[in-house]
């Protein structure tokens, strides 16, 4: 439970380091979580006591002289804290919301805020032969196909040529390519 927890950066580098080792070597480079689960990141004391080095300007290579003695960093600084400590070079935060239906009108993040994916990034070739595709090459754990793409612009019908409507839809589906090449990590809260 990171609410209560000091040492989680220990136990996400045996995760990594397990996961690793299941993935055959793959290199464990990126993690997704919800904007919720970040922030109690950002409160964890042993995230606030890494040390972040590197180039001032950009927040996600700014050097910190650390966080110790400090309740809380700023999110954007958990990329940096994570890419040195961990090898994390891809870290997505999502911030999407939804209205929980357990709770009528309390607005929630869709990804869980008590577990987060562990996992290989890497760039996939395809080919489509005979209407299916086909993985040539992978180094990562999982692709997104985008099988098809319409747009259609024109006047909008309610209200003449006032206004013009733009409509996109686009079919898209994540597949797993390898998937001893990720992890979920649960009960974190």
């Amino acid at each position: 439970d990171l609410d209560a927890s000091t040492d989680a950066m220990d136990v996400l580098s045996s995760i990594i380091s397990a996961a690793r080792l299941r993935a055959g070597g793959a290199p464990i480079n990126a993690c997704y979580m919800s904007r919720g689960l970040a922030e109690r990141f950002c409160r964890e004391a042993s995230v606030l006591g890494r040390v972040i080095t590197g180039s001032t300007g950009d927040p996600a290579t700014s050097t910190l002289t650390g966080f110790q003695g400090q309740r809380v960093m700023p999110a954007s600084y958990l990329a940096g804290v994570f890419r040195e400590h961990l090898g994390i070079d891809e870290l997505v935060i999502s911030d999407c919301i939804h209205d929980n239906e357990a709770v009528a009108g309390t607005p929630s993040y869709v990804w869980p805020s008590d577990r987060l994916w562990l996992g290989s990034a890497g760039a996939t070739s395809l080919s489509v032969a005979g209407g299916s595709p086909r993985v040539l090459q992978s180094s990562g754990a999982f692709c997104s196909i985008i099988g098809k793409i319409e747009t259609a612009v024109g006047p909008e019908q309610k209200n003449a040529p006032q206004y013009m409507e733009a409509v996109a839809e686009m079919w898209a589906d994540v597949v797993p390519v390898n998937a001893a090449a990720g992890t979920l990590v649960y009960n974190l809260g």
